[in-house]
């Protein structure tokens, strides 16, 4: 997806459902589910004039059921990679998000389709994922909140709580909270600019002959 992102290229990624063995035992048969999900991620950016910008995103969820490991999903979402489990999530690859001295910048990715939105069971299909739109780069000034509201908040969570711990920026962990599956950052105490960048990724499931 990042590379499609800085080249505004395509690629086509051969994705197998059910495979016939469970991997490492070899035995028993996994049902896999792939599905494009629509508008199922909110993110909220306001800033000190009260202004509020909102985008509601897709993603790609891979969903893996077996009778001899936990039940495991992973997802792309507003370009991070998440790995699900039970309640408990974690970010494999981390969005395009930055923090510094210098203000914030991030980039907002939106997953559409215009074909099946899911599949399930057995076979092997190809991905296809396309660059389609980009509204460019722009400011936004004195920033004081931003929201993810997604079904994965222990994810986003950890993340924001880990870029703005950091030392090299100004920002601070504590600026994080968490209530239910909405997470947001607070820093209405420093208002800060953010460069913003909305890109739109097409997706799309066929099956491989």
């Amino acid at each position: 997806m990042l590379a499609l992102v800085r080249q505004h290229t395509a690629v086509s990624v051969p994705i197998s459902l059910g495979a016939s063995n469970v991997p490492i035992i070899g035995k028993g048969r996994t049902y896999d589910t792939l599905e494009i999900r629509e508008r199922k991620c909110t993110v909220i950016i306001e800033n000190s004039s009260g202004n509020k910008w909102t985008y509601k995103v897709g993603k790609v969820r891979f969903l893996s059921r077996n009778s001899y490991f936990i039940n495991q999903e992973f997802v792309y979402e507003c370009g991070a990679f998440i790995l699900n489990q039970s309640v408990n999530s974690t970010i494999l690859g981390k969005p395009i998000f930055t923090a510094g001295y210098d203000g914030l910048s991030f980039t907002i990715i939106n997953i559409t389709t215009p074909g099946v939105h899911s599949l399930s069971g057995h076979g092997t299909y190809s991905l296809w994922v396309e660059f389609k739109n980009s509204q460019g780069v722009f400011t936004i000034e004195n920033v004081t909140y931003i929201t993810v509201i997604s079904d994965y908040p222990n994810a986003w969570e950890t993340f924001f709580k880990n870029l703005f711990g950091r030392s090299d920026n100004p920002y601070s962990a504590n600026m994080v909270s968490r209530e239910g599956n909405k997470v947001k950052v607070d820093i209405s105490n420093m208002p800060s600019p953010l460069s913003l960048r909305y890109v739109e990724i097409l997706v799309d499931i066929s099956l491989i002959r």
